[in-house]
């Protein structure tokens, strides 16, 4: 049985703001279901926010990936002028609102701003995710980033995965070659 939209943001933000229904019940008309095709590109308008549904979405720094977002995470589009893009790693379907809506809604919600406040936590944490990542010894990258991505060497290429890491691509090799 599929879940409904509620539901599924329930599940969402129930990290990050427990009480959204009760406190911010507008949030759920909102938000517009959206797809997107393996290797598509979000729009990358300034202070998006989307909650995977589906699949995993990777951010980049140019060519370098600094984040991935899986299926029930949100992803918030940084609100200034930055170098990211954001692209599907897989078929993906989200949940997604502008970035006006947003601003209406806190406009006439109070409980908004608290919401949108541990939202912007949520994000940080996932920065410091490979912040975490970059400082772990080589030797321990790998098994670091397959407990929290245990399915990611399906969705992308391991010159990705390497840069990821932030190891050469031959180093990833011979952690293959010797059996992780």
């Amino acid at each position: 049985m599929r879940k409904t939209k509620e539901e599924i943001m329930d599940t969402i933000f129930k990290d990050i703001y427990s009480n959204w229904k009760s406190d911010i019940p507008e949030l759920a008309d909102a938000f517009e279901e959206v797809q997107f095709t393996k290797g598509e590109q979000l729009t990358n308008n300034w202070g998006d926010l989307y909650l995977l549904t589906e699949g995993m979405m990777g951010k980049y720094d140019k060519t370098c990936p600094v984040r991935y977002v899986l299926s029930g995470e949100p992803l918030l589009i940084p609100n200034s002028r930055h170098n990211f893009q954001f692209r599907a790693a897989s078929d993906t379907k989200a949940y997604v609102i502008i970035r006006q809506a947003l601003h209406a809604i806190n406009q006439s919600n109070s409980k908004f701003f608290e919401f949108y406040t541990y939202l912007i936590d949520k994000q940080q944490q996932h920065i410091d995710y490979r912040q975490q990542l970059l400082s772990t010894p080589n030797f321990d990258k790998y098994e670091f980033v397959l407990k929290k991505y245990p399915y990611i060497r399906t969705l992308i290429k391991h010159k990705e995965l390497a840069l990821f890491m932030g190891v050469s691509v031959e180093y990833l090799r011979q952690l293959y070659r010797n059996g992780f």
